[in-house]
């Protein structure tokens, strides 16, 4: 694309971890964007480091959420916070199943980042809200052999079962995508899935 071409993917990652530049959420789209069904573009965003940040945006809900809990003060200035981070780690989500698509090498830097726990802890939330972009994030991952075990291995197979029945009509689909991938040529994946019912 003209604007990796022209630098513009390592501002954008510059963007995503100094919000002083604004509202991180544009970078990550942006990244998105650029990184879309591009393997060039997907390689790129990569190298320039945006794996990282985008973990860290998603942990950064879970971080709000263990902030929040148990203070005083006004409970719903309290959930305003909580949901605003959420909103910005669906995003970041989305960006990394975007680089995760069809690129083995970007599956394995995700999970090498500690990709995989935040995603599976974003299935807990019980807004529902955040479902979809984790499990085709994890559908994603779950193509590469390393994190076949990886994913189990974190205690995702039951959240990704319990979705199936639970989650929107996208959230069931990838979760049952993340599912099939989880168990391809791998039985003892296909024996934990008995075992979640």
């Amino acid at each position: 694309s003209e604007i990796a071409e022209a630098g513009g993917i390592r501002s954008f990652v510059i963007w995503l971890e100094d919000p002083n530049q604004g509202p991180p959420e544009v970078a990550a789209r942006a990244l998105s964007e650029i990184a879309l069904d591009n393997p060039d573009t997907q390689a790129q965003v990569a190298e320039e480091g945006a794996i990282w940040p985008l973990i860290e945006i998603v942990r950064g809900w879970q971080r709000a959420k263990d902030a929040v809990a148990g203070l005083p003060g006004n409970l719903s200035s309290r959930a305003t916070s909580v949901i605003a981070a959420l909103k910005l780690a669906i995003v970041a989500v989305g960006t990394l199943a975007t680089l995760a698509k069809d690129n083995v090498v970007n599956q394995i830097m995700i999970a090498e980042e500690g990709g995989i726990s935040p995603l599976l802890q974003l299935l807990q939330d019980k807004t529902g809200s955040a479902h979809e972009n984790a499990t085709k994030a994890l559908w994603h991952l779950a193509h590469q052999e390393d994190n076949q075990l990886a994913i189990p291995a974190c205690g995702g197979v039951a959240p990704l079962v319990k979705l199936l029945t639970t989650g929107n009509e996208m959230t069931q689909q990838y979760s049952a995508a993340a599912i099939r991938a989880l168990t391809k040529d791998n039985l003892e994946n296909q024996i934990a899935l008995t075992s979640a019912g």
